[in-house]
């Protein structure tokens, strides 16, 4: 989904309720590429906040709390990025499940405003896991792994856009190692936001799509061989 208008109207809304300054008060907040270029050099959505924004940890909770609210409350529409209906019309047949940051129950309105929903099996919200324990934390990536094969076993594919997904992806592959069990997480970085790439990643995945089509092609080799 291309979220990126919708989460940078909401993120200034946010922030003027948190901190009662005028967001463009903000440079990062100045314009959309601003603010995916501070988003892309943040580990997590709590270091954004407190980096950029100067917020205590209360403030932080504060915000994120705030997140779903102003989501629904927003209506900039969320596109799905093109060829992405087709690509889950050939894997349809595979467990697919989402793991965000954002709430299950706005993500689920957007899959139904685009038609895709009836492709996903369930949806890991922020509700399922405590707001401490978001991504790089591995616990919505292994709470989705057991729903769909417990124990846990078989392999994986993570396919996410920031740093932190393929630092979230490894997490859960160090959570699996430890605990002995006989699977694995494949990375992929999506790379098809002209933001996304702008600076150097330390985690590295194991697969970098640099649009919808070459993605396809890496799924159909890591599924199909």
């Amino acid at each position: 989904m291309d979220s990126r208008k919708k989460n940078f109207n909401v993120t200034k809304k946010i922030v003027k309720t948190v901190t009662g300054r005028n967001p463009e008060s903000y440079s990062i907040l100045k314009s959309l590429k601003h603010y995916q270029s501070a988003l892309q050099e943040s580990t997590n959505w709590r270091d954004f906040y407190e980096r950029y924004f100067k917020m205590s940890k209360g403030e932080t909770d504060n915000a994120g709390s705030r997140w779903t609210e102003f989501q629904l409350q927003d209506s900039t529409p969320v596109l799905v990025f093109e060829s992405i209906p087709q690509l889950l019309e050939e894997f349809k047949n595979g467990n697919h499940a989402i793991i965000s940051q954002n709430s299950r129950d706005l993500i689920q309105k957007i899959l139904d405003e685009n038609n895709i929903h009836d492709y996903f099996n369930f949806i890991i919200g922020y509700e399922e896991v405590g707001i401490r324990h978001q991504k790089p934390d591995p616990e919505g990536l292994i709470t989705s792994m057991e729903r769909i094969e417990k124990p846990i076993s078989g392999t994986f594919i993570y396919i996410g856009d920031h740093e932190t997904d393929v630092q979230f992806a490894s997490n859960a592959n160090r959570f699996l190692k430890k605990n002995a069990l006989s699977a694995k997480v494949i990375s992929i970085a999506a790379h098809y936001q002209s933001e996304t790439d702008q600076h150097p990643w330390t985690y590295l995945p194991d697969f970098q799509a640099d649009s919808v089509s070459e993605l396809g092609d890496i799924l159909r080799k890591a599924i199909l061989g």
